[in-house]
């Protein structure tokens, strides 16, 4: 697998790619995932990713995504896959992300729900399968992945334009986080 890092917007662009399959995750705004496969003559209604081993830090972060949610967000784990629907949805018609664990791959499924009236009208769209996460506490999973993603981004000596803390909506996220907390310690004690 190749990564290329690029840094459009002030914020770090990750692009992972195998046999013209890309997975392309960046923030402009809110976060998204973009899948491309331009192995295909046709335009594109489904598509999968795989996360090997190959690289472990890419493969722990899928992983620990893949945990976190199956601990966490219960309700859209169905006991092996994980399905996600894009928060760019009108009327619940856009892009569906399915994550699955076998063996030592993390799978990426990537689904339009249906096709839109404007498809024609880019042919990149055709074979572009976008996911979006915007900055609600329900995503913090995927927001805090790209904060590892960061991470990664550091150990190799290349700073970000911004901070992680400066993504719109993730301070709020933490802040919440921590006044949940220390709401339910209080109702422990008062209980």
């Amino acid at each position: 697998m190749h990564i290329n890092i690029t840094n459009l917007n002030g914020y770090p662009d990750y692009t992972f790619s195998k046999n013209n399959k890309y997975l392309k995750i960046f923030f402009t705004n809110n976060l998204y995932w973009s899948f491309d496969d331009l192995s295909s003559d046709v335009p594109v209604d489904y598509g999968s990713f795989i996360i090997t081993k190959e690289n472990s830090f890419i493969y722990n972060l899928f992983n620990k995504l893949y945990n976190n949610i199956t601990y966490t967000r219960k309700k859209f784990f169905d006991g092996k896959n994980i399905t996600w629907v894009s928060n760019n949805n009108i009327y619940n018609k856009d892009s569906i992300l399915k994550i699955s664990k076998e063996e030592d791959n993390i799978i990426l499924e990537f689904a339009k729900r249906e096709k839109k009236d404007s498809d024609h009208l880019m042919n990149e769209i055709n074979y572009t399968i976008n996911i979006m996460f915007n900055s609600d506490l329900i995503n913090y999973p995927f927001l805090n992945m790209y904060h590892q993603l960061i991470s990664y981004k550091l150990e190799y000596g290349e700073m970000p334009a911004r901070s992680f803390t400066e993504i719109p909506g993730q301070l709020h996220i933490e802040e919440y986080i921590d006044e949940e907390i220390h709401k339910n310690q209080i109702l422990t004690k008062k209980c």
